[in-house]
């Protein structure tokens, strides 16, 4: 790929890192509460007392790295706690993480009635819809589950509008939320799109219109032609975006057109690197049938955004995983091009690293497609 200027996408930074999970949505996190220390509400209960209020399927996280917080076990009476909100498509949900202690517990409160999100510009108020659990919600409960294992309660929301960027949060005090304290929500416009969960499998491919030849890389009079790829909204140059199927890996790349017709090119030794096994994963082809380590022509308009469409080996993460882990991250690696003696130019390579696929799924919706539009 040709590129004109070096601009390194920045991986997302997270505290909360997870491996695996069980039965836990995945979404935006929109807001993360850092672990505190706090006197704990429970006390023992007895493991075979029917008269309480168990927790008949609690939901555990699998915590074997131990990141997610700090003090995993604790065998007094000081617990520590965590939460985030992430927004999973048709609601929000608060996820509450509770580290359990080495004996069955009692005296646990969620939330209930009183258990509110509220836009603290606008004063709306969100009101809690309960848990996963009824027989939990608004009352008072027991709990068994192994010893330093991490359980995350939901609480579920309604969905907050995208322009919701301030919130107070009531009636979960047991996570130290209590209302007051102002929470700003991460506003990166990193929130996919439904439509753009499958935009692979509608992307705009670029069209042979001119056919030339033989093809000499010093001669551009000798590089094919394309038009109608995907053009998208102004963007940052060589953004991406990827999609992880069985079958292969999708990635979009973004480029802009600085001439109404400008030259690009792809590598055959193009890679992409998963950066937790070092394992590389190559290319297949370029969508729309553009032969790679060629030179070739897009036509399009000056100041246009297109989107090229990428198809690797693939990667080895599904979708659900790459939501709820912010740690796994990839690198993109292209070799030199062969040189080429016209007006100066070159191939140079290119190498971006630290790529979060959380953050690659994220920008998906910067790649719908968007139609130009020209005032005269």
């Amino acid at each position: 790929m040709n590129l004109k200027i070096n601009i390194s996408l920045v991986a997302a930074t997270w505290i909360f890192t997870l491996h695996s999970i069980a039965q836990r949505p995945g979404g935006e996190v929109l807001y993360e509460e850092v672990p505190v220390m706090m006197g704990a509400k429970y006390t023992k209960a007895d493991a075979g007392d029917e008269s309480q209020n168990w927790v008949k399927k609690p939901i555990i996280v699998d915590n074997s790295d131990k990141s997610i917080i700090e003090n995993p076990i604790s065998n007094s009476s000081v617990n520590t706690k965590k939460w985030i909100l992430t927004r999973e498509k048709d609601k929000t949900v608060m996820h509450c993480y509770f580290v359990m202690p080495d004996f069955p517990c009692t005296g646990l409160w969620l939330g209930g009635d009183e258990t509110f999100i509220v836009d603290a510009n606008t004063g709306i108020h969100y009101q809690a819809r309960g848990t996963d659990e009824k027989a939990i919600w608004g009352e008072s409960f027991a709990l068994n589950a192994p010893a330093g294992s991490i359980v995350d309660f939901h609480i579920y929301f309604p969905p907050l509008p995208e322009g919701v960027t301030n919130i107070r949060l009531y009636g979960v005090p047991r996570w130290a939320s209590r209302g007051g304290t102002i929470l700003k929500l991460t506003q990166n416009n990193t929130a996919t799109l439904p439509d753009a969960d499958k935009l692979y499998e509608q992307f705009a491919l670029p069209r042979l219109t001119e056919q030339h030849g033989p093809y000499n890389k010093d001669d551009m009079d000798t590089y094919d032609v394309y038009e109608d790829i995907q053009t998208i909204r102004p963007t940052k140059e060589h953004s991406m975006a990827i999609w992880c199927t069985p079958e292969a890996t999708y990635m979009a790349i973004a480029c802009e057109m600085n001439w109404n017709r400008e030259y690009f090119g792809f590598s055959s030794q193009t890679v992409l690197i998963d950066e937790q096994t070092r394992k590389m994963y190559k290319i297949r082809r370029i969508m729309g049938d553009i032969p790679m380590d060629n030179q070739f022509f897009i036509s399009g308009k000056a100041g246009d955004w297109i989107a090229f469409l990428l198809e690797f080996e693939p990667l080895p993460y599904s979708e659900s995983l790459i939501t709820i882990d912010p740690g796994l991250t990839i690198s993109y690696s292209e070799p030199e091009g062969t040189p080429f003696d016209v007006w100066g130019a070159g191939w140079a390579s290119t190498f971006y690293e630290h790529l979060s696929l959380q953050q690659l799924k994220y920008n998906r919706s910067q790649f719908m497609p968007f139609e130009r539009t020209i005032v005269k």
